[in-house]
């Protein structure tokens, strides 16, 4: 595989996984707040969730910088690791090693993309 092939395959891969995984927890809390609105009748406000929300949405702004500004994929593939790895230390430190589990789940979905994107090469030149 050719170093542009193999490029083009890190980063479709990067897409296609951090796509499922913005898709997969916005479905998540849309859920969790119908949910609640369901049962109380009123938006119900979780202040547990801020941090999960600031982390997240890093890890969300670090994979559009990567996908819109391809020169800045690294900086993007950076901040989707920064914020997966914030939102894993947060919840091993509020649970404890019992939610290590739950530090993976919150975690992997957003690194490993995040990695793909930090391992893509800048541009096309770069690789000849």
């Amino acid at each position: 595989m050719t170093g542009s092939k193999k490029d083009k395959t890190i980063r479709w891969t990067a897409i296609i996984l951090g796509s499922l995984a913005i898709a997969f927890f916005l479905l998540m809390f849309i859920g969790e707040t119908l949910t609640e609105y369901n049962q109380t009748g009123e938006i119900y406000f979780v202040p547990e969730l801020v941090p999960t929300f600031l982390f997240i949405g890093t890890s969300i702004v670090g994979f559009f910088i990567a996908l819109l500004y391809s020169n800045y994929s690294k900086f993007g593939g950076t901040l989707m690791m920064l914020g997966s790895i914030a939102q894993a230390v947060y919840l091993l430190v509020r649970g404890g090693l019992s939610d290590a589990d739950a530090a993976l789940i919150y975690m992997l979905p957003f690194f490993i993309p995040g990695l793909l994107f930090y391992l893509k090469k800048e541009n096309e030149n770069d690789s000849k």
